[in-house]
């Protein structure tokens, strides 16, 4: 179709370092609610990869992408509307909305609610929490949650110190193929800062 057609050679032009000509086709598709032209743009105005950043444009298309399903723009939207980035801050509706999401097993807002819970970011500073939200999105299968949540156990970040417990998180994410958890149990293997076998054969 017109829409997919479009949101391809968009994404072939912005590859090409084409940007105006790429973004203007990527719109193009966004706009017939092609849904993965939708998350390029929330990704693309947020990171300002490709084209310049607009954290307005990130929170438009976010919204958009999320009313067709999209767990992660669902998540990114309403962050930003906790954070105030691209659109009014409301802390409390966006909050309540991660919580709603998390509740139906969206893994992106249960990281979220355990980035705001561990930083205290809108309410109250809760580890126990935070720690609850990780274990969810890691059993949801997002790689960004064992790592993080290993990397707590190791720094001793808010937790008692737990390099066993460490390496089984990341051991975990790691024979699940989360690249970036691969990368990262790799380098602290390497520096010497994990235990060289498991704490526990065990499944965390």
């Amino acid at each position: 179709d017109n829409a997919r057609i479009a949101y391809q050679y968009g994404r072939l032009l912005l590859l090409r370092k084409e940007p105006k000509q790429g973004l203007k086709q990527v719109i193009k598709a966004a706009e017939k609610g092609h849904l993965a032209a939708q998350l390029l743009l929330t990704s693309g105005y947020s990171s300002g990869n490709y084209f310049k950043g607009d954290a307005k444009q990130a929170y438009y298309w976010a919204e958009k992408a999320a009313a067709q399903g999209s767990k992660y723009a669902q998540a990114s939207a309403a962050t930003w509307q906790a954070e105030g980035s691209g659109t009014k801050k409301d802390a409390d509706k966006g909050v309540a909305r991660l919580q709603a999401y998390a509740s139906e097993g969206n893994a992106f807002a249960s990281f979220s609610l355990a980035v705001i819970y561990r930083q205290g970011q809108f309410v109250k500073a809760d580890v126990d929490k935070a720690i609850s939200h990780y274990d969810a999105a890691r059993k949801a299968g997002l790689g960004a949650a064992h790592a993080a949540l290993a990397m707590m156990y190791l720094g001793g970040e808010a937790v008692k110190k737990d390099a066993d417990r460490a390496y089984d998180i990341f051991l975990e994410g790691a024979e699940a193929g989360h690249i970036g958890v691969i990368l990262l149990f790799a380098r602290n293997l390497a520096e010497g800062l994990l235990p060289s076998n498991a704490g526990s054969e065990e499944a965390v």
